[in-house]
């Protein structure tokens, strides 16, 4: 993931759906090899961490770091690394080596004597329409000069590119409707087909017979209306058709972003009229002076608006009311 700190809208559904345990299994099930998967107990499995920290520090919201026993009768554990990309990015296997590193680094300072380190699997999930393109193994990123390549790490990451698989095969994957949903709006990125209307009632009629449905109801439905601009969204009318459960919830959500349509509308009026006001007395305002008043409330776009006929400069107006003249 490289969209920004969790605030897109693909960061936070795939954030939402993968700390549900059920929704994690069901994946890494499909992606691992068999032989893999059937060495691990998936019951067992546990959040590990859901915050891993950027080399500067900066957190990124997306990746989630699983703990799973092995079956080898030890105490021995593996570590799967879930990373979510909805662009391609050429650098992954370096970016995955970087966090595999600090994942390390922790338990070795957490664990003084440690002689053995446990293994971490990498995934990665993406959806990006115009697909894959980066290398998969780390040692492709590194220039090959003949002799040296035995001091290169080596290992690879597995890639989960939903834009090629089908909705078909991605229900195969899981009966579960929540993973359904899920992957499904992730590939399609919001904007379901009419064709698969009738996939996404289904699932959404199964959704309701999980105690948990209400919320990843309005997890999959809030990234649908944020990617898709049509006044009812295919997935919106599924949901409509599923069940009378749904409908209620989907009329309750359309009243709410009704309502926080018409705030948004006024509230950039008002800061339209306002940096015409201020454009009129105090000449072009720059873009720092702009985005200021784009992202203000309604109660300081009022406050500013008051003061526009006696602040003598755009530092008056802006000032704290203790220290306004």
């Amino acid at each position: 993931m490289a969209d920004g700190q969790g605030s897109n809208p693909h960061d936070r559904l795939f954030r939402f759906a993968f700390q549900d345990l059920d929704i994690a299994r069901d994946e890494i099930r499909a992606v691992l090899p068999p032989e893999v998967s059937a060495q691990l107990r998936l019951d067992e499995l546990s959040i590990e961490q859901e915050h891993l920290p950027e080399p500067d520090l900066s957190e990124r919201f997306c990746d989630v770091l699983y703990r799973v026993p092995t079956l080898d009768g030890t105490d021995r554990f593996v570590w799967l690394l879930l990373e979510h990309q909805s662009t391609d990015h050429p650098l992954m296997a370096f970016r995955l080596l970087e966090y595999m590193v600090r994942i390390w680094g922790r338990l070795v300072r957490s664990s003084p004597g440690l002689r053995e380190l446990p293994a971490i699997i990498p995934v990665v999930l993406t959806h990006d329409p115009r697909g894959w393109s980066a290398p998969t193994r780390f040692q492709d990123l590194v220039s090959s000069t003949l002799g040296v390549e035995v001091y290169v790490p080596s290992f690879e990451y597995r890639l989960d590119d939903l834009t090629r698989a089908t909705p078909a095969s991605v229900a195969q994957r899981s009966d579960r409707a929540a993973f359904r949903l899920v992957l499904w709006a992730l590939q399609c990125r919001g904007r379901v087909s009419p064709a698969e209307a009738d996939a996404w009632r289904e699932a959404f009629r199964l959704l309701v017979r999980d105690e948990r449905w209400r919320d990843m109801a309005e997890a999959v439905l809030t990234y649908v209306v944020r990617l898709d601009d049509a006044d009812e969204p295919v997935a919106f009318q599924a949901a409509r058709a599923a069940s009378s459960e749904l409908e209620t919830v989907v009329t309750s959500y359309a009243e709410r972003l009704e309502a926080k349509g018409r705030l948004e509308g006024r509230l950039e009026g008002e800061a339209e009229v306002l940096r015409r006001q201020l454009q009129l007395k105090f000449g072009e305002l720059d873009a720092e002076t702009v985005a200021r008043i784009e992202t203000a409330d309604s109660e300081q776009l009022l406050q500013w608006a008051e003061r526009v006929l006696s602040a003598e400069t755009l530092d008056d107006l802006f000032a704290e009311p203790s220290s306004a003249r």
